[in-house]
Formats: C-alpha cells, structure tokens, sequence
C-alpha cells in the first residue's frame, strides 16, 4: 500500500484503498506536495494510474501505462502506454483527469517509445523511439500539450540509434549521442528542441574512438564529455559550445595507460572538477580547470599516500568548494575531506 505521514508525527494515512501483496507501487509528489501520482500494477491487475490527494482523495488517470512524469509546473503527467498493444506510445493527460493525448507518432509494426524527458519550461516533451524503422532508436520532440505537431530530431543511418539524450536547462535544445553518420561509433550532437540545424560537437576521432559521457553546462553554452578522440582506449575530457564552435580539451597530457573517470560541472558553469590518473597510472586524483580550457588544471585535493586514490567527489551548491572521499591519509581507509580553496574553484567564466 501507499501511505502518507504528516512531518508533525500525527500519524500515517493510506494512499491506497486494499492491500496487494504482489503489486508494485511507483509514485511521485506533485511540486505542490499537496497530490501524489502513483502507478499501480501486478497480481493480475493492469497497471493503472492515479492522482490522489494527502487525504486519500483518488482519481484513477489512465490504465495500461508502463512509466510516467509529472510535468515541472505540475499541470500535465505525461506516460507511455499501450492500449494498442504490444506498441508502448507516448500520451499526455491533465493532472485533473480528462482525456489523454497521444504524443508519439503513428508506429511500425514491433515498434515503441523507449525513454522520455520532460524539458524543464513543461512545454516539450522528448523521447527516443523505434518509431520509423523497427529496432531503429530515433529522436523525437513533441509539444506537452498537442499545440503543435511532433518533430523528428535528426536523420539517422540505417543501423543508427540515439543511446543517450538530454534537453538543455533552458529547454531550447537537446543535446544527444548516436551513431548517427558510422554505424557503432558514438558521436555528440545538438539540435534544437523544434528541430532545424544538427551540430557536430566531437569532430573528427580515431578509428575506434566513441563518446561515452557528457553533461550540459547549467548555463545552456556548452557541453562537456569524456571520449578518446585522439588514441583509441585513451579517455580523455573536451568541452565545447552547444553549436560545435570552441572544441578543446580541458585535462593535462595523460601517462601510458591514463584515463579521465568522470566529471562534474560546477552549478555557475565557470568550472569542471574531474578525477584522472592524469601524472601516474591507477593514481586518480582531483582536478579542476576553467570550463573553457585555456588554463592548466589544477590539483584539488592534497597528496596521497602510496596507494590512496580519490573515490567520489561533488562540488558545493555555491561553486566555492568540492567534498571529496579518498583514502588520503591512510590507505584502504576512505574518508572524507572537503576544500574551500577559492582560487582552485572560483575559474574565469569566458577565455578571451
């Protein structure tokens, strides 16, 4: 069962009506607090969803439905379904209750809506599907609402498919990966969340090179990404802007064997702090760098111990320090350090 418990410990109220033992419940509160979204399935039972108030006040949504979101303002809740089955498409209903929507185009015979986002203004919605062409992942922008029609984001090769996406912070874009010009090399791209022109954000790569990872600034200019452009099994770390200009790579010369792990870029967009074993091999230590390159990175945490390595890492809420785990001091013993060292975090906002 679902259950709500006042923070004032006045005691639990059921969400839910019955037990189910072998049902699963997947839930979301609204971004008022004041309903929850809940999906409920199993033993038999279609898998059904519902809005509900803190009270126990239920509507049943929809039924049929595989996931589902809230949308940021909290109007709509946007969910795959297959009333069609076996295809799972892409619909938008009300939060109040009404009749759904349906996003996603018309689809192939064993085709479905694999992922969607949600842009953080609420007015798009954009997902990957094998809407075309079966087993064929593409691209897709749909309005949240059915003001307008869905748009196909980019033109894939015939074996191509979209692995990874994300919608911009200021949801004019979608930056994604595919192997969208050479079947299983993995490249990045842009488009806008409308359509119209695909930039190229990775340029050219060795044979055998791929992205693996990347991030969006919060400030929506530029991307970062881990990919071994240059050597093939060499990792390495680049930012660029999100329409392909300004390609550089942000870690130092790495040693035989050397790789950048991940990354996190810093909430004001100025700076990227990233864990590498950039001076000795399966040594990983901190670095931070100007998120436009054009600096030499510098070390983030103290020195190690024979055998300690950085373990995990953030970047405080203000963009003024990093927390990091590392056993440090001791090795084989993780613990935790912080550092509020301003000139190793505070990093020019644009190169000149």
């Amino acid at each position: 069962m679902l259950w709500a418990a006042p923070l004032n410990g006045s005691g639990p109220l059921a969400l839910t009506s019955d037990p189910c033992e072998l049902c699963n419940i997947k839930f979301q509160v609204t971004p008022t607090g004041a309903e929850v979204v809940y999906m409920l399935g199993g033993a038999g039972r279609p898998t059904t969803l519902y809005r509900t108030s803190m009270e126990g006040v239920t509507q049943e949504l929809a039924v049929d439905i595989e996931k589902f979101a809230i949308t940021p303002d909290g109007d709509r809740v946007v969910y795959t379904g297959s009333p069609d089955w076996p295809k799972y498409e892409l619909f938008s209903i009300p939060i109040t209750g009404g009749s759904p929507i349906k996003l996603s185009g018309a689809m192939v015979s064993g085709g479905r809506v694999r992922d969607f986002r949600i842009a953080p203004n609420s007015q798009h919605v954009v997902y990957i599907a094998d809407e075309l062409v079966d087993e064929r992942v593409d691209l897709f922008s749909a309005p949240v609402d059915d003001s307008g029609a869905r748009v196909s984001l980019v033109v894939m090769i015939s074996n191509g498919d979209v692995v990874d996406y994300q919608i911009t912070p200021n949801s004019q874009g979608v930056v994604y990966l595919a192997d969208q010009v050479f079947d299983e090399r993995f490249d990045l791209g842009a488009v806008g969340i409308n359509g119209g022109p695909y930039y190229w954000l990775n340029k050219d790569m060795v044979a055998g090179g791929d992205v693996t990872t990347f991030a969006i600034t919060p400030n929506s200019l530029g991307v970062v990404f881990i990919t071994d452009k240059l050597v093939d099994e060499t990792f390495e770390l680049f930012a660029v802007s999100v329409i392909g200009t300004l390609l550089t790579r942000l870690n130092a010369d790495l040693p035989a064997g050397g790789d950048v792990l991940d990354f996190q870029i810093a909430p004001n967009s100025q700076g990227v702090v990233y864990r590498a074993d950039q001076v000795v091999n399966d040594v990983f230590n901190l670095y931070a760098v100007p998120s436009v390159g054009g600096a030499a990175p510098v070390r983030v945490n103290n020195p190690l111990i024979l055998g300690g390595d950085v373990q995990a890492f953030t970047i405080t809420p203000d963009s003024q320090g990093v927390l990091y785990l590392a056993d440090q001091e001791t090795d084989g013993v993780d613990e935790l350090f912080a550092t509020f060292d301003r000139q190793l975090i505070y990093l020019p906002l644009a190169r000149k």
